[in-house]
């Protein structure tokens, strides 16, 4: 999961288009609760991942599933070990590596991110020096080489491209953060939000030890339907609703109480992402992690810490009553499923039937809607 900067949240300004007062959600990190996966599970769907040829997988760490395939990006035992993307049958079968080759070892090159277009079918791998664009069948449609951070690899809603950018003045000590939307070449921006956030010692950091300005690109998650675009603004504890007539309101605000808001460390893992009925809030207190998973249609909340013995091994989280695979840590996808990963040989162990050949198993969740 990406890193998002720690930011104390000082000077709030805003200036949005619908005035709606929005939802506060409490979350009491003095209270912890225990919650099952069947809670907002529909299904979950167990697929074990045959190793490629001569290869053992090591670990998923991002997954795309598509009516014909399933993509992972991954870790093995090959050099280099990390950023391999991997393609898959829906039976978890191992049919090829795809990606960019470097042109004099003939290696594949370390992917940083690949992100879907669904209303086009199409994959946006970024790589430290050029951009590919495959089809959803893993097929290459083009390449170019990174010029800046304009390209558009943000979601569809109205007809638009959404996009939430940063300027980062370091004098000023101060980040101004802007929700953007595009045509679809995009140009004809219009932002429609845009807010105001303090900077902290870690940032401040960049000017002392002249290191590079976090990229103009923020980190955040989207989700979207017929009628609705929401954002999760993870440095402010908010999200943020669009609807069908680009009218932006902060629709959900989280408080965290018994706790100094400096103590706080905002970031992605354990994850923060939205689904049509739930939200999760992830953030961290002296190194452990906490998922705040909020029901919107029962408004209610559940606060779960995730904490690991020192062999990294879950012993608190959610548990999953389906497969009674134990505590799972969940990843979003890119469209609405959630998944999580096992090894396999540990499910073994546990007398599910599953295959020789495969390290990892990925549980797909279809999430109650």
């Amino acid at each position: 999961m990406k890193l998002i900067i720690v930011l104390i949240i000082s000077l709030f300004s805003l200036s949005i288009t619908a005035q709606e007062k929005p939802c506060t959600i409490i979350v009491d990190v003095n209270n912890t609760d225990k919650l099952n996966l069947s809670y907002f599970a529909e299904d979950v769907l167990p697929v074990f991942l045959e190793n490629p040829p001569g290869n053992i997988l090591l670990s998923v760490s991002e997954v795309i599933l598509t009516n014909r395939n399933i993509f992972v990006k991954s870790r093995y035992m090959a050099s280099p070990k990390t950023g391999r993307f991997l393609k898959y049958n829906l039976d978890g079968e191992f049919v090829e590596e795809i990606g960019l080759k470097d042109s004099q070892t003939k290696e594949f090159i370390r992917l940083h991110y690949v992100l879907p277009n669904y209303e086009k079918q199409e994959l946006l791998l970024k790589y430290s020096k050029y951009y590919a664009t495959l089809d959803f069948d893993g097929r290459l449609k083009s390449r170019e080489e990174c010029k800046g951070t304009n390209v558009i690899v943000s979601p569809i809603f109205n007809k638009y491209c959404w996009t939430l950018s940063q300027f980062i003045d370091i004098e000023k000590e101060i980040k101004n953060i802007y929700l953007i939307k595009k045509d679809k070449k995009g140009s004809n921006a219009d932002t429609l939000y845009n807010a105001t956030a303090s900077l902290n010692e870690v940032e401040k950091g960049y000017k002392r030890y002249n290191a590079p300005i976090p990229s103009m690109e923020m980190p955040t998650q989207w989700f979207t339907s017929d009628d609705k675009l929401l954002v999760s603004i993870a440095i402010m504890d908010i999200i943020l609703e669009v609807d069908k007539y680009d009218r932006v309101n902060i629709a959900y605000k989280f408080i965290h109480k018994n706790i100094l808001d400096e103590n706080i460390n905002r970031i992605t893992f354990p994850g923060r992402f939205i689904l049509d009925r739930f939200i999760f809030h992830g953030y961290n207190i002296e190194n452990v992690s906490y998922y705040y998973v909020y029901d919107i249609e029962k408004n209610r909340g559940f606060n779960i810490p995730l904490k690991r013995n020192s062999s990294r091994k879950l012993i608190s989280g959610i548990q999953d009553d389906i497969h009674n695979t134990g505590f799972v840590n969940l990843i979003k996808g890119y469209n609405s499923e959630l998944f999580f990963t096992k090894d396999t040989k540990e499910l073994n162990r546990q007398n599910m039937e599953t295959p020789r050949n495969s390290e990892i198993t990925i549980f797909i969740i279809n999430p109650k809607q």
